[in-house]
């Protein structure tokens, strides 16, 4: 399950490029309730943007790790 933060420039990349417009994924509303619901398996994967995620990944969320590439 994807999750995805609502209003963001990912969810748009996500229905336009991934998608084909399905709405098929878990809507979150801030980054830090991303973090938490992977942390709490409400979610396989979240779409965030590098920099925040970087940060995240080695300051705060140690346990998590970043995958794939990034895209623009």
């Amino acid at each position: 399950r994807i999750g995805l933060l609502v209003g963001s420039a990912s969810l748009e990349y996500y229905l336009t490029a991934v998608s084909g417009g399905n709405p098929n994924y878990y809507p979150l509303y801030s980054r830090d309730q991303i973090y938490q619901s992977l942390l709490g398996n409400k979610i396989d994967v979240g779409f965030i943007d590098t920099g925040n995620a970087e940060y995240m990944t080695n300051d705060v969320y140690c346990n998590l790790t970043i995958a794939g590439s990034g895209f623009n």
